[in-house]
C-alpha cells in the first residue's frame, strides 16, 4: 500500500511541477490581464448609465361593500374584484396620472451634469431644479437644447447667458417663463457644468 501511495504522491508532484513550468513564464501576461479587467471594471462602473428598480404593493379597498347580509355575495364575487383590480390598474396606467407626475416632479426639465465622456443625470446633484409655468405648452425644439446655467450659492442667484435670476420667482427668460429653486434631493458632489433640457411632456 506504501509504494502506491508514493507513487501517487510522485504524480501529483509532477502534474504541479508541469503546471507551474508550463504557465509561470506567462505571469506578466496574466498580470496585464488582470490590470485591464479591473480597469475595464472601473471604466464600466463609472460611465454605465444606472439602471434601477423598484417595485411597490398597493392595496385595494372597496368602500361600496359593507359587512351586511346583503352584500356578502357581492363581497365573494371573483369576477367583480377581478373588474376592480382592472380599473384601479387602468388609473394607475392613465395619461392624466402619469402626466401628474411628470408636472410634479419637474421631470420635463431634467438637468445634467456634463462630464468628459457622457453627460450623467444631475437629479440629486443639480442645486436646483427649474419649473415651467405651462409644461404643455413646451416648443418641442427646446428638447435637443443644452441651456447652461450656474448658481451662486452666496447670492442665491442663477446665472443663464450671462444674466442673473433670483430663486422662487417667476422670471421671463429667453426660454419662457421659469421658476428656479432649490433641490431638496440635492447631495455634495464635486462641481460640474450643468444645463438643463426642456421636454414637453407629451
Amino acid at each position: 500500500m506504501e509504494p502506491y501511495k508514493k507513487r501517487f504522491e510522485i504524480e501529483d508532484d509532477n502534474i504541479l511541477n508541469q503546471v507551474i513550468f508550463r504557465f509561470v513564464p506567462y505571469w506578466p501576461l496574466f498580470i496585464l490581464l488582470m490590470v485591464l479587467g479591473g480597469a475595464g471594471g472601473f471604466i464600466y462602473l463609472r460611465y454605465a448609465i444606472p439602471v434601477y428598480e423598484t417595485s411597490a404593493t398597493v392595496l385595494i379597498k372597496d368602500e361600496k361593500k359593507g359587512l351586511d347580509d346583503s352584500k356578502i355575495m357581492e363581497s365573494l364575487n371573483i369576477f367583480s374584484s377581478n373588474n376592480l383590480v382592472e380599473n384601479e390598474m387602468e388609473v394607475l396606467q392613465s395619461r392624466s396620472l402619469m402626466n401628474g407626475v411628470v408636472d410634479k416632479l419637474h421631470l420635463y426639465a431634467p438637468v445634467f451634469s456634463e462630464g468628459h465622456v457622457r453627460s450623467v443625470s444631475a437629479y440629486t446633484s443639480s442645486p436646483i431644479v427649474i419649473e415651467v409655468t405651462n409644461p404643455d405648452d413646451l416648443d418641442s425644439a427646446l428638447g435637443d437644447t443644452k441651456i447652461y446655467f450656474k448658481y451662486d450659492s452666496t447670492r442665491k442667484l442663477v446665472n443663464i447667458e450671462n444674466k442673473n435670476y433670483p430663486l422662487n420667482q417667476w422670471v421671463k427668460t429667453s426660454y419662457g417663463v421659469l421658476k428656479f429653486g432649490l433641490n431638496p434631493n440635492i447631495k455634495p458632489t464635486d462641481p460640474q457644468p450643468f444645463y438643463f433640457n426642456l421636454v414637453s411632456p407629451k
